[in-house]
């Protein structure tokens, strides 16, 4: 049985300078990924919060906060509302 594809959430708290340069070649090894904000993005992936988390916290300084959390992202803003560029609801939306 093939893995499923779903939207998961990372978002971070950075004690020091954000490490996005150093997160995204990790972001990369999900199937897609948008960063909405300078502290979070959504991934579409078949892997685990756990293996996320793994992948992610090299990254990390001692005191850096990262919570990863699949969210319920349908094909109809039916269960999500929010203020965003169209990029995103785009990307949100896009066939997968």
């Amino acid at each position: 049985m093939a893995a499923r594809g779903r939207f998961l959430h990372v978002g971070f708290m950075w004690k020091g300078t954000p490490k996005v340069t150093e997160l995204e070649p990790v972001f990369n090894h999900a199937l897609d990924w948008a960063r909405y904000a300078a502290n979070c993005w959504i991934l579409w992936t078949t892997t685990e919060p756990d293996v996320w988390l793994e992948r992610i916290r090299p990254h990390l300084g001692v005191d850096d906060n990262v919570v990863i959390a699949e969210l319920a992202l349908g094909t109809s803003p039916t269960n999500y509302t929010g203020w965003a560029g169209k990029w995103l609801w785009e990307w949100i939306k896009k066939p997968r």
